[in-house]
């Protein structure tokens, strides 16, 4: 056995391998050096005004970088770490109230039922400073009802990241409402930003450098000029504020016209009964793609019917090319441990 002394270890090491959420293909394995995730986190802690005196916790997991994105901003502020064992809702705002934790680092998943079950009023959460929502896409209307329901001292605010970087942007709790809650905000410190013909590209002290054991996807993943493709599409604004439009694996092509789900997703998201929905395309022998909804009926809730999405998506204006042609109902959405939607689930099922 060969034991290392921790001052002969490297910052440049690789000390950490993360697994790709795998939600339309099959999982790659990345790498990390402890320079670029400790670096981003220690770099973040200003721009998100945490201190020592604060609690943070986080509801996804510690095993995934989100859940680690927040335990490293805890080692490099010195604030305290209020650990959740198991996510419910019942638990989660349970422990927010116990360790009056101030930042809070979710998804919109986490915090959706905690709005439909009344547990923002049922519960003290005086002490939170902001919710930090990520991991999906971010209705607007819900983040900004989750601050409503802070009565005006917390606030919400939106974080970007991907395994292959840990945080690329976010919103600072000093930012005008419609920033913290319509956009994923403006890049990390040591991290650019650029969008070419609508695909995001990213570039950064966090940013990995090879998948493991993969040649051909670190080279598809890179642009020559040392760009990495996200595979979000997406438009920066003239303040440098980050807003998603989709996810280029995700476009619908129906006849040729192609169009990103998530915004018809948030107005069924919005009907009643419904805990939450899905879009994927499956196979047209005219069209080449239609499209599919998956809808999780909220508890106890009728199930709904496609005439039912049909109709608010009439009243709502949406064109009539984006109207999805076939509905599966299912009781529970297939999810990542941070919540995402496994649309490749979903897919599998439509060929079957």
């Amino acid at each position: 056995m060969r034991t290392i002394s921790s001052s002969s270890r490297s910052p440049d090491e690789r000390f950490l391998l993360l697994y790709t959420s795998g939600t339309t293909d099959n999982p790659k394995g990345v790498p990390h050096a402890q320079r670029g995730f400790l670096g981003n986190a220690q770099a973040s802690v200003p721009e998100l005004e945490i201190t020592s005196e604060e609690t943070i916790l986080s509801a996804a997991p510690l095993t995934h970088l989100y859940g680690l994105f927040a335990y490293h901003l805890s080692l490099c502020s010195g604030a305290a770490m209020s650990l959740l064992p198991a996510f419910t809702p019942p638990a989660l705002a349970g422990v927010i109230e116990k360790h009056k934790a101030n930042c809070i680092f979710a998804g919109p998943a986490h915090f959706k039922p905690l709005l439909d079950g009344g547990l923002l009023e049922k519960h003290d959460f005086s002490s939170m400073r902001f919710a930090c929502l990520s991991g999906s896409p971010v209705p607007p209307e819900l983040a900004a009802a989750v601050e409503a329901k802070l009565k005006g001292k917390g606030k919400t605010i939106q974080l970007w990241g991907m395994t292959e970087l840990q945080a690329g942007s976010f919103s600072r709790p000093g930012d005008a409402a419609d920033v913290r809650h319509g956009t994923a905000g403006a890049a990390t410190p040591g991290t650019e930003l650029r969008v070419v013909d609508q695909r995001l590209q990213v570039r950064g002290v966090s940013l990995f450098n090879e998948y493991l054991k993969n040649p051909a996807a670190t080279r598809e993943a890179f642009t020559p000029d040392g760009w990495f493709e996200t595979g979000d599409t997406a438009e920066i604004s003239a303040a440098g504020h980050l807003r998603f439009t989709g996810r280029v694996k995700e476009i619908i092509n129906r006849g040729g016209v192609k169009y990103s789900p998530l915004d018809v997703e948030a107005l069924i998201d919005r009907m009643p009964g419904v805990a939450r929905s899905a879009i994927v395309p499956y196979p047209d022998a005219v069209l080449g793609e239609r499209a599919c909804v998956f809808v999780q009926a909220a508890p106890g809730a009728a199930r709904t019917t496609l005439e039912a999405i049909m109709r608010e998506l009439d009243r709502a204006g949406v064109a009539k090319f984006k109207w999805p042609e076939r509905l599966e109902l299912i009781d529970t959405m297939p999810l990542t441990p941070t919540q995402k939607v496994m649309r490749g689930r979903l897919r599998e099922q439509l060929v079957k």
